[in-house]
């Protein structure tokens, strides 16, 4: 027996509405059995034809319940959509998803309009999975479907699939083209400023990545521009609510399947716009604020720090207010939640600060950062399977790779006020957090910096000679251009310590000459500064120059409180050579100009709490020795008190697989706990 045409979609729509309210009771299971009933109980499943009711002897004929193409489709996605997004059985949503591909007709617009959003789902579940060929086979699908459909935000929208899995794949030129023919289509077929500002802040994070910093401004140029037009429509909307700007629409009606899929409100669908209008501008300062640390910029990085920090509080401001549970669907959304974006703020602001020698600042920024990671990892690993939803799960494993870093800056820190046991500590966390999730790190950056942080910490214990082993680890390890640079300063830096100075002359010309130039402030200023205190030793003059030029980097530009106290004492000293050399008596006003540069060395080097540059400033002005005795006392204190074994482990560091010399740590440290109860 079947249903009335009336009754029929009745009961379609009742089952849809219920599952949507189990959802927002949390009640996952019984929401997906819900809409799995419509396909059990559909008219033409032959599976069931009748049930046993134990109560009764006598069968009962079940009313079956008829399901046009688009009503299955739109069942099965919803079925797919909650096994995702809610329990990972991406197999199961694979089959749903597959089904209706079979069962819709491409020459239906509303059929066409549910294989784009099927598309959508599939190259998620294969790109998630590392099927990079079945991911580019339904993208090229999913693009003939949008050519059907005549959607230009379907095509747009999988053009930018396409250039994440172009760029996933390490191609540096197709990633491009496919952001280019997505802008040419926005560009044709409206003036949506949302879609280019978008769009445009793939293509500058793309060439972040890349490391091609060549293009980069004129983009930042272009897209500011865009931005103030973008906030101008905004606030001529709020003015006058008739007067709607043509990205609204868009973000209300595309997709348009997601309106069958999950319903939504008029009040919802405008927390929805909010929502993905601030998400891009948090998206676009975030962008800049990882442009200007990779080329050192920090001078300009405080108003933005700030237009920042106000974006993420206007975001946090507009989720607070939806109290029915029901989270919002903008097109542009972060794989990530609240906590990650505060504790990328968070660190954003301690590298800043750091920089700039605000010390406490920058513990106190990383202190809140762990604390809140912390908190969350602690939630989700307490909570029962229902609690957390997936979307906290994958942000977990983000909020863990942002912990390697905080304790990556804290080593830092504690390394340049010679606390060299809490430098230590921190170096382990980072063994630690490697060595216990290896898969959140297969890139091998996680294995280079601590190889990397190692070497500083031999360094800093005048061990030059391990130091250079573990930078060249460093190196081997890196796959990134900047990271290698940094590993051969570092490694430049070690062998003019040991006064081998051929061989720091030799890597200079090999690999840093051509830096002097380089869009990257930081490399720029530092291989100016290493080149100057080589030339130190044959050319004094040229030397003088390569400082200068490196302190007009430091000092206009980066900001770097550490970087500019020894560009100073480095200069002072040079001034005084070239005088003790031609055994000249110093003219007054050059002395005063040394002991200026000597006095705002050690004044930042105080700032920075960089005990090092305090000795070295002090030791060249000679101006107040008993000052200068006590600092070379407490050194020398430190690193007499250093536990014997510092030096052992990281020997042996270099030659262990680095998650098995940290086992064998973790395990002395337990039997040492064990001894002290």
């Amino acid at each position: 027996m079947s249903l009335s045409d009336e009754n029929n979609k009745k009961i379609i729509h009742f089952l849809w509405v219920t599952s949507e309210q189990l959802l927002l009771a949390g009640e996952i299971i019984n929401s997906i059995k819900c809409l799995e009933s419509l396909l059990k109980f559909k008219q033409d499943n032959n599976d069931i034809l009748n049930i046993n009711l134990k109560k009764k002897k006598s069968k009962k004929t079940v009313l079956k319940v008829q399901l046009s193409a688009i009503e299955e489709s739109i069942t099965r996605i919803k079925i797919a959509d909650l096994l995702i997004n809610y329990t990972l059985n991406f197999k199961e949503a694979r089959l749903h998803l597959e089904q209706c591909t079979l069962i819709l007709d491409e020459s239906n617009k509303e059929s066409l309009e549910l294989l784009c959003k099927i598309s959508s789902f599939l190259i998620d579940i294969f790109n998630g999975g590392g099927a990079n060929n079945l991911t580019r086979q339904w993208i090229k699908s999913a693009s003939r479907y949008a050519n059907l459909l005549k959607s230009s935000e379907w095509k747009i929208y999988f053009y930018l699939k396409e250039s994440y899995l172009s760029l996933k794949e390490g191609n540096t030129v197709t990633p491009f083209q496919s952001l280019d023919q997505a802008i040419k289509i926005a560009d044709q077929t409206s003036g949506n400023l949302y879609l280019r500002i978008l769009l445009n802040a793939h293509k500058i994070h793309f060439y972040i990545i890349i490391l091609d910093y060549s293009k980069i401004e004129d983009l930042l140029k272009e897209t500011n521009e865009l931005m103030v037009k973008f906030q101008s429509q905004i606030q001529s909307y709020e003015v006058d609510n008739h007067k709607l700007p043509e990205f609204y629409r868009y973000i209300l009606e595309f997709p348009s399947s997601n309106n069958t899929i999950v319903s939504r409100s008029l009040e919802q669908k405008q927390h929805d716009i909010s929502i993905s209008c601030k998400q891009l501008s948090v998206y676009y300062s975030m962008i800049k604020m990882l442009y200007y640390i990779r080329i050192g910029s920090y001078k300009i990085m405080e108003e933005q720090l700030g237009n920042l920090q106000v974006n993420l509080q206007e975001i946090f401001d507009e989720l607070s207010l939806i109290s029915n549970g029901s989270l919002p669907m903008p097109l542009f959304y972060f794989y990530c939640g609240p906590q990650y974006l505060t504790c990328y703020c968070y660190i954003i602001s301690a590298v800043h600060s750091r920089s700039y020698g605000e010390v406490s600042k920058a513990l106190y920024c990383l202190d809140k950062a762990l604390r809140l990671i912390d908190n969350q990892l602690k939630y989700i690993y307490q909570a029962t399977l229902g609690q957390v939803t997936p979307q906290q799960m994958k942000e977990s494993r983000s909020l863990i790779r942002l912990k390697f870093i905080i304790h990556e800056n804290l080593f830092y820190i504690r390394l340049t006020g010679m606390e060299i046991e809490r430098a230590f500590s921190e170096l382990k966390y980072c063994l630690e957090i490697y060595s216990t999730y290896p898969m959140l790190f297969n890139d091998g950056s996680a294995e280079c910096t601590c190889h990397y942080l190692s070497g500083l910490y031999c360094q800093a214990l005048g061990n030059h000679t391990l130091s250079l082993d573990h930078f060249r680890l460093a190196l081997k390890k890196s796959n990134r251009f900047d990271t290698q640079i940094h590993c051969i300063l570092r490694m430049i830096s070690a062998h003019l310590s040991l006064n081998e100075i051929e061989r720091a002359t030799s890597l200079m010309n090999e690999y840093l000459v051509q830096l002097e130039n380089h869009p990257q402030l930081i490399l720029r200023s530092t291989s100016l500064f290493l080149h100057g205190v080589i030339l130190m030793y044959h050319s004094p003059d040229q030397a003088k120059n390569k400082f200068r030029d490196s302190l007009s980097l430091s000092n206009n530009h980066i900001g770097n409180s550490q970087l500019t106290s020894n560009i100073l004492n480095n200069l002072a000293r040079l001034y005084l050579s070239i005088y003790n050399s031609k055994q000249l008596e110093l003219p007054m006003e050059i002395e005063k100009n040394i002991q200026s540069m000597l006095n705002s060395s050690l004044s930042l080097a105080q700032l920075s709490n960089d005990l090092v540059g305090k000795c070295i400033s002090m030791s060249i002005s000679k101006s107040d020795t008993s000052e200068l005795e006590y600092q070379l006392e407490k050194r020398k204190s430190i690193l007499e008190n250093l536990p014997s074994d510092r030096i052992d482990f990281l020997q042996e560091l270099l030659n262990l697989n680095i998650m098995e010399k940290n086992q064998s740590i973790q395990s002395s440290d337990e039997d040492e706990d064990g001894g002290n109860e």
